[in-house]
């Protein structure tokens, strides 16, 4: 898992305390919805269990699930768009490495045009094309992503 680097300033801290009262009101209402749910099994602990208790405790799960997903992209870290003209891009001959590649590719991701990234990546509108090409073959923007370091 990833470390969240949280900067230091007043909407982030607002945010992310945001997320932390989220995160405790949903905590409650899983706890009350658990005790709740222990407190009718103790009491109907000899009795066979009804087949629409079966279904609470399903919609009680789809629920907390449900909330679980909110709140995990809530506090995951968004992608940020990475620097075209990172030296890490490119070798020393003047091609791109993997990571060049995959930096160009997400430009095309967010919607730039081959001039665009030609520009931002100082190469040439020929060699945008190709890359173009290459990232639609890849699936476009349903291909698999590679991590940037």
């Amino acid at each position: 898992m990833r470390d969240v680097v949280v900067p230091d300033d007043a909407r982030t801290h607002s945010a992310s305390s945001n997320v932390f009262s989220q995160y405790l009101r949903l905590m409650f209402t899983f706890l009350t919805h658990l005790s709740i749910e222990l407190y009718v099994y103790r009491r109907k602990m000899l009795l066979p269990i009804r087949p629409y208790e079966n279904r609470l405790a399903v919609n009680l799960i789809t629920s907390i699930q449900a909330d679980l997903e909110r709140l995990r992209g809530l506090i995951q870290p968004q992608d940020s768009q990475p620097d075209p003209k990172d030296p890490r891009n490119k070798t020393s001959d003047g091609k791109f490495t993997p990571r060049g590649v995959e930096v160009c590719y997400r430009l095309f991701d967010i919607g730039k045009t081959r001039y665009a990234v030609a520009e931002a990546m100082n190469i040439s509108f020929g060699a945008a094309t190709h890359r173009l090409d290459a990232w639609k073959r890849a699936g476009g923007r349903d291909r698999k992503k590679m991590r940037l370091d």
